[in-house]
């Protein structure tokens, strides 16, 4: 009796880790929704990807440490370790780290913008001097 209590108690704080988990997990994807503007259609996807992705991840757990019987309370522990996560942690992390990271984006993004309009123009020249070429070639 003490083995079964010892192997539900294991299971409640392997479920509450693999909640933790998720919950980083979906706030790098709110991250990057913040960085980059999402449509509705690239945020349903990605959640549509994420809940498959969570849902095998979780039915892995059971099937290793509870022979893939489903057990109730630890669906509700890995929600709530995810709900606690994005309480205490996830309401500070998301803004914080999305401003940074567009921060150093626009800092990169200034001498590769540079880059991207120098190739730019270079391949315009490359076209234009291809297209006189034709010209001569056809005698316009």
């Amino acid at each position: 009796m003490a083995n079964q209590i010892y192997d539900e108690v294991q299971l409640l704080w392997v479920c509450a880790y693999a909640g933790f988990i998720l919950g980083i997990s979906y706030d790098v994807i709110r991250i990057g929704r913040r960085v980059k503007n999402a449509s509705v259609l690239r945020s349903i996807l990605e959640d549509i990807l994420f809940w498959s992705v969570a849902s095998i991840y979780l039915f892995q757990i059971f099937l290793k440490y509870n022979y893939g019987r489903t057990r109730y309370f630890g669906i509700g522990m890995a929600a709530l370790s995810m709900i606690l996560f994005e309480w205490i942690l996830g309401r500070r992390i998301v803004p914080w780290s999305s401003k940074k990271i567009r921060r150093i984006l626009r800092i990169a993004g200034k001498p590769l913008k540079k880059i991207k309009n120098t190739f730019t123009l270079l391949g315009r020249k490359f076209r234009k001097i291809v297209q006189m070429k034709k010209d001569e070639k056809h005698g316009l």
